[in-house]
Parts: structure tokens; sequence; C-alpha cells
């Protein structure tokens, strides 16, 4: 198949849906689908697919589209049909998209759509939620991606029309043998690892007190934006045994979580993404990180979420504490530094599921089987002698 995947916000960037973005479309390519990454023009003469080797590390190179748009009124509808004419003239099967109103322009224009869908809209603007609505109403939306099955049958529950159009698979991560370059040289004789953002939620608010009721081990917080790195080094000053490590390129994270002895997943009850919005991530979230310590096989402390258990097995794949009870993490940490027979089953547990269940090339594989499966039931429904091309038009 030929794949379009349209994302209206440029890369490379600290955010981390944009390593999600690269790597599925190295994961497609990889699984043999011809992979197009549509993305703004944001500074014209760079060597674009050399600033994303060098932050993300892709296993496979796909293509590259820089879409010229600037900060103009309905920027993402404006982006989405500027794809569609692309992938009407490149005669691609489908675009794939994480934004609603890519999604909305594309379907409108009659192109094979598919949707990622990484939280509820509830929050989002009415625009944005009428967009979805026209959006669920259209038979060029091929299927709705989600992340966890709770997603799923949220969005079942509130748009009822989606039902049989709804696939729910988790991000995966890739498989990592060992890190090219190490780490700079840990200190102390037992490491603690965190690696993402720093949001409220996160986790943070259980790893100062951790810490504090642990002073035998070092904590390392890798990743965070340098405000939000600032805010937590603040609150933490008297705790000796924490290393702020601040924001990394991608492509250098496996060398700091593979000298973890243990890390951490210490999502709270309520979880808030990018700009602290009002959504709850908790409920639906399937956490990248979790997946790249699976790969490194790592002996890992989560939280006791329901949407984690989808992922996690308790005592077999990880220990799960209560979000935010310190003292049952602080039981399960001394545990873990007490046995280490048992970190090592935990790990190479996460791991062997994480190779079976849980990687990229799984995740879009399912993806692209399902796409063609919709695409050859198109093909069959659609009457004989009418043209297969994609219309450039409000065809909803």
């Amino acid at each position: 198949m030929k794949l379009v995947y349209a994302h209206p916000v440029p890369i490379p960037s600290q955010a981390a849906n944009a390593v999600q973005v690269v790597k599925a479309c190295s994961a497609f390519q990889a699984i043999g689908c011809r992979t197009v990454l549509a993305i703004p023009l944001d500074r014209p003469g760079t060597n674009k697919w050399g600033e994303i080797r060098k932050a993300y590390d892709p296993e496979r190179r796909f293509g590259l589209w820089h879409i010229p748009f600037d900060h103009i009124p309905a920027r993402k509808l404006v982006f989405g049909a500027a794809v569609s004419l692309l992938a009407w003239l490149t005669a691609r099967d489908a675009v794939i998209t994480r934004s609603i109103s890519v999604a909305r322009a594309t379907a409108a224009a009659g192109i094979p759509t598919v949707l990622e869908l990484h939280s509820s809209i509830d929050t989002e603007h009415l625009a944005v939620i009428r967009r979805f609505d026209n959006l669920a109403k259209s038979k060029n939306l091929l299927s709705l991606v989600v992340i966890s099955e709770a997603l799923r049958k949220h969005v079942e529950s509130q748009w009822p029309e989606l039902s049989g159009r709804i696939l729910s698979v988790p991000l995966g991560g890739d498989l990592v043998t060992a890190p090219e370059e190490e780490a700079i040289p840990f200190c102390g004789d037992f490491n603690v690892g965190y690696a993402g953002q720093l949001y409220p939620g996160k986790g943070m608010e259980v790893i100062l007190p951790l810490a504090q009721a642990c002073p035998w081990a070092t904590f390392h917080i890798v990743g965070g934006a340098q405000h939000d790195v600032d805010q937590w080094r603040a609150r933490a000053e008297p705790k000796r045994n924490i290393i702020f490590h601040g924001y990394l390129p991608h492509a250098r994270i496996p060398s700091f979580l593979a000298a973890f002895d243990v890390a951490l997943a210490p999502y709270q009850r309520v979880v808030r993404g990018v700009d602290n919005n009002t959504t709850n991530l908790a409920d639906w979230m399937s956490p990248l990180k979790a997946f790249e310590y699976m790969a490194l096989g790592k002996a890992i402390l989560c939280s006791d979420l329901p949407v984690l258990r989808e992922i996690f097995t308790a005592g077999e794949t990880a220990l799960l504490c209560s979000p935010d009870d310190v003292a049952d993490w602080t039981r399960a940490l001394t545990q873990l530094r007490d046995n280490k027979e048992l970190r090592t089953r935990l790990g190479e547990n996460a791991r062997r599921r994480m190779q079976c269940e849980f990687t990229r090339e799984a995740w879009a594989r399912k993806i692209a089987d399902d796409i063609a499966a919709r695409l050859h039931a198109l093909k069959r429904r659609r009457p004989i002698g009418q043209s297969g091309s994609c219309q450039l038009g409000p065809n909803s």
C-alpha cells in the first residue's frame, strides 16, 4: 500500500507525539508500505531528513512532503486539503492522521482516511467536536484507531455509528538490542529512573517523596520541558539523590534507560497533557515510555490503573503500586533492591511480552491489514463502472 501520514505540526519537536509519528512512519515502511510523512514547511532550505534522523534515529527511511502553510485561519483544514490534493495526484491508498481537522478535510475530499485518537475529545473546542461528528458519518473514514480498549468503549458509547470501525491497538515500541552509546556515568549503587514529560500527573508527585523515603537510591529524571525541569528541581533542592538530566534527543534516551536498575511509571489517577489541558489522559493512555522500558528488559514499578493493566500483569511483567500511596512504592522499591532475581525475572518477562505483542511493527501491521481489508470491501461494494479515483469535492 501507499500511505500518507499527515501531521500538521513541525517535526522535530520536543513533543512526545513527534516521536510516535516518526516511529509509526518507520514501522509502516518496515512492513512494506510505501509511506510518506506530510509535515509543515517550517524552515525552508533545511535538511529535514537529517534533523529527523539525528533526533529520532528511525530504523527505516520514509518519504517527506513539506506543505507550505503559515499561521492562517483554519490552517489544519488547509493543511488537510493540500495533503488531499497530493494524495490524489500520487494515487495514495489512504491518509493516516492524529488530527481531527485534517481527517475531516481529507475525508471530505474523498480520500480514504484513518484517524488515530489517543484521548477523549470531550474537552475539544465545539468546532472540532462538530468536525468529528461529521467525520463519524463519512463513508471515507475507514477506521478510528485508538490506543486502549477503555478508549474504544468510551468513543463507541458516544458515537454508536462508529461501531465496527474502531480498532484498538496499544502504541507499542521498538525492540532494542543494545544502546549504541553509553550514558554518562551514574553515581550510586542503585539507580532508579523515570523518562518522559513532567506534566501534572506524570509522576513527579510520587518520585519526590519516594526519593526522600529511599536515600539509598539515586533517582534520575530524563526529559521534560525546561520550565518544568526548573520547577521540579527547585522543589527537590533539599534532596541530594535526585538528578535532573533535562530534555534529550530521543535517540539518546535508550542509553540512559539501559543503566537503570529499576524504571518508574508512576502515573497518577489524573494525568494532564501539554498546556495542562483538562483531558484526563489516565483514563485512556498507552504510554510510550512503558514500552521502551519493556524493550530494554527493565524491572518496572508502575501505577495500578485499569488502563495500564492492558499492558502489564502484576507480579509478572511489573510490580503495580497504588498511584498515590508513597508507602506502597517504597515497599515495592525496597523489595526490588533486595531481590535481584525478581528484578531479572520481571525484566525478562516484560521484554518477552513486548517482543510478542507490543512491537511497533506489530502495531503497524494490524493497522495496515485493517486498512487493506476495508479498502477491499469498499472496492467490492463499488458499482461496476464507477471510477476508483478520489473526488476532490465536498463528499462527506
